[in-house]
């Protein structure tokens, strides 16, 4: 699939690295239509990570996050995870059932000695978003 033409939010060209198959748990909540724009699921949580390395980091740096990635989808809980790049950043982005469930994550990238961690290799601070889905009423 050719993503090269593809724009995002704000007009923002955005190009697939990796997009992570549909863990179980997503599958169920999907089937059982608990998914969806309109769809309240509640305790879902939702981390947006964007990392700016810098340009002779770049590769590493994403194939340091599809490694994440990797472990991410094997905990408990997790409903996503997908890693995306836009001209100057990696994005991440992962699911998960309660916000509980992504600390367990994070523990099993300790543990699993996955280097993620921000460091000189970046050229600023990651800017990260924490989502928790709010109900309609």
């Amino acid at each position: 699939m050719d993503f090269s033409n593809a724009t995002g939010p704000l007009g923002l060209a955005w190009f697939a690295v990796e997009r992570a198959p549909r863990p179980a748990a997503l599958a169920r909540h999907l089937r059982d239509g608990r998914l969806g724009s309109d769809t309240f699921v509640p305790n879902m949580f939702r981390l947006i990570a964007l990392h700016y390395p810098k340009l002779e980091h770049r590769e590493e740096m994403v194939r340091r996050l599809r490694r994440a990635n990797e472990v991410v989808l094997s905990t408990p809980g997790c409903l996503g995870s997908e890693v995306w790049l836009t001209d100057d950043a990696v994005v991440t982005i992962g699911t998960w059932e309660t916000k509980a469930q992504s600390q367990g994550s994070f523990a099993a990238l300790k543990q699993a000695g996955v280097d993620w961690e921000y460091d000189e290799r970046e050229s600023r601070p990651r800017m990260v978003y924490a989502l928790v889905e709010t109900s309609d009423g």
